[in-house]
């Protein structure tokens, strides 16, 4: 079983005690799979937060999240790439995913991808319908266990990705 993707470090957060053990990625990919709803937090043009929650689909170590070119999560992320995501469900796995929003220019991959959400979704979106969309590329992946007695005692992870 592998901790994290190929060529990514794994580390306890330095706000989290470290007598916990690791999480394990192929959980905390399959938390990330699992979201029907991901709350994304973008910057908009005067510096302000913008949250909101939107569908999407975690596929090849990326976010792709449903917002089209028109909406204002989507001309925020265009001005400010740096963004922050999370799954709505953060009962007993809380995972964040931080990183920058970039176009899907990639036919295939974004073929791909909205064959995944069209399966995920049980929807028939098309890949003209997905232009504009953004998808997330880690910079770093947060994971804590929660519902425990000792916060210090949760396996808290980082994966980063920023090498």
């Amino acid at each position: 079983m592998s901790i994290a993707p190929v060529g990514r470090s794994v580390s306890h957060p330095d706000w989290m005690a470290r007598r916990g053990g690791v999480i394990p990625w192929e959980e905390v990919e399959r938390k990330l799979a699992a979201a029907r709803n991901y709350w994304v937090a973008s910057l908009r043009a005067n510096g302000l937060p913008h949250t909101r929650p939107v569908w999407g689909v975690w596929f090849d170590q990326r976010l792709l999240l449903s917002a089209g070119g028109g909406y204002w999560m989507s001309r925020n992320l265009r001005r400010h790439s740096l963004v922050s995501a999370h799954p709505e469900e953060a009962e007993g796995l809380v995972v964040v995913v931080e990183g920058r929003a970039v176009a899907v220019e990639d036919r295939d991959h974004l073929e791909r991808a909205v064959a995944a959400y069209n399966e995920k979704y049980d929807w028939d979106i098309t890949e003209e319908e997905f232009d504009g969309s953004m998808e997330v590329a880690p910079d770093r992946v947060f994971a804590w266990r929660t519902g425990g007695r000792d916060f210090h005692d949760y396996d808290a992870t980082r994966f980063d990705y920023s090498q």
